[in-house]
């Protein structure tokens, strides 16, 4: 396949910038690109992979999600045969160092594509524009932006180096020198301030992900939070969750835990939390959701109260929300954690750590934990088991999630970029 190259959606009035985004993958279906669309703003999106024809989407289904129909009228900018290629060598080749040097070959090479888009590049209609690029695949599209006079921002996808610190002192605590925490290569990181210092805005998706980035040396000044975007699924509308009158061994809390199963979202606290509470004889049932990750495993270490089922695509996690009581996720770092809002928008109330988006309100619907540790962690889930009453007051409290859709995201990020001037 060829590269695409839609039509634009044509010139805007002058004043507010109009947008480039620069996306490898398909990361939030495109959400950023899309409310830059929705908002008028939106000149081009460069991206790798962009499966346009319905032919092609029948013969290479894998790559469905590599197209957003509501992008059809803008221009994009895409390699498919190039970036197609090297996606099939990866998954044919068995050796994980070769499957990190193609990952590590295939971003180097995006980073060169969009690069030479952007330099000859002519966008009537607008005085400024803007570049929109996420961390680390920024860095050779930044250099181009800034010699052309164009503003850059810079979507900040996880609390950057601050947080694989985190993750290593856990995996020290947890299973000492014999099983080493993954790790980026010092490499990696420098590459990433770079891409931070040619930055006019760095867009964090949390107040904790702004204080990790902050904490490694990014200045506060050129952040700006901006929560990721969310659309209910259309079956979530009217649901209505029922809870029973009390508790019990033949109707216990339901508790769920869905997303990767990995020593950062807490799993490891919350298994201990399950064995101690089913050695009391709590009435709750935990679920486990996902890709297991942990070191050693999960299922060896699952208490009689807890069960586990593999990872789910998207389209079918209603099932889970709706079966559930309470969401939980003690996560010791994350850049926002989208499970909250699919969460809230099955009605589901959520006990959630501090070490994330700020989408729960404590108290009102849901429970904010103060530290992520065993007793807090039980006690907060004993707390619902022991009070149906309270967890029905709380799904009666969550709010729609307007704050989080496209429009509302597409304008706090036409407010970031004010940031810059």
């Amino acid at each position: 396949m060829q590269a695409t190259d839609h039509p634009s959606a044509g010139p805007r009035p002058a004043g507010a910038p109009r947008w480039i985004v620069c996306q490898l993958g398909a990361r939030e279906h495109y959400a950023n690109a899309r409310a830059l669309h929705e908002r008028g703003r939106l000149a081009l999106l460069l991206t790798d992979i962009w499966v346009s024809r319905k032919i092609w989407r029948r013969w290479l289904p894998q790559f469905g999600t590599r197209f957003d129909a509501r992008l059809q009228s803008v221009r994009v900018l895409a390699f498919n045969g190039f970036f197609l290629l090297v996606t099939a060598l990866k998954r044919v080749v068995g050796s994980r160092r070769w499957q990190d040097s193609l990952t590590d070959f295939y971003d180097r090479a995006f980073q060169r594509f969009a690069a030479s888009r952007l330099r000859p590049l002519r966008v009537s209609g607008e005085a400024r524009i803007a570049v929109f690029a996420y961390s680390y695949s920024a860095l050779r599209p930044f250099k181009v932006a800034r010699s052309r006079g164009w503003l850059t921002v810079l979507g900040q996808i996880n609390p950057g180096p601050r947080e694989e610190e985190i993750v290593r002192e856990i995996y020290r605590q947890e299973y000492g020198p014999d099983v080493p925490a993954p790790a980026a290569p010092a490499a990696y990181w420098q590459r990433w301030r770079e891409e931070c210092a040619l930055a006019d805005v760095v867009v964090v998706n949390s107040a904790w992900s702004q204080q990790l980035v902050v904490e490694a040396g990014i200045e506060a000044e050129k952040t700006a939070i901006v929560p990721l975007a969310y659309t209910p699924p259309a079956e979530a509308a009217g649901f209505r969750r029922v809870y029973p009158a009390v508790f019990t061994r033949e109707r216990p809390l339901r508790v769920l835990f869905l997303g990767a199963l990995h020593p950062r979202k807490g799993v490891h606290v919350l298994l201990r939390a399950c064995a101690e509470l089913a050695s009391e004889g709590a009435p709750v049932e935990f679920l486990f959701v996902g890709r297991d990750e942990m070191p050693g495993g999960v299922a060896g270490r699952l208490a009689a109260n807890t069960r586990l089922l593999p990872a789910v695509d998207r389209r079918s996690t209603g099932e889970h929300y709706r079966w559930a009581d309470v969401f939980i996720l003690p996560t010791l770092s994350d850049g926002f954690a989208l499970t909250q809002l699919e969460a809230q928008a099955w009605r589901l109330p959520i006990i959630v750590s501090r070490r994330c988006g700020q989408v729960v309100r404590d108290g009102i619907d849901g429970i904010l934990l103060p530290e992520v540790t065993v007793p807090a962690v039980s006690a907060a889930v004993r707390a619902c088991a022991d009070d149906a009453l309270r967890l029905g007051a709380f799904a009666s409290e969550i709010p729609d999630l307007e704050a989080y859709s496209l429009a509302a995201v597409g304008a706090q990020l036409e407010m970031g970029l004010s940031r810059a001037g």
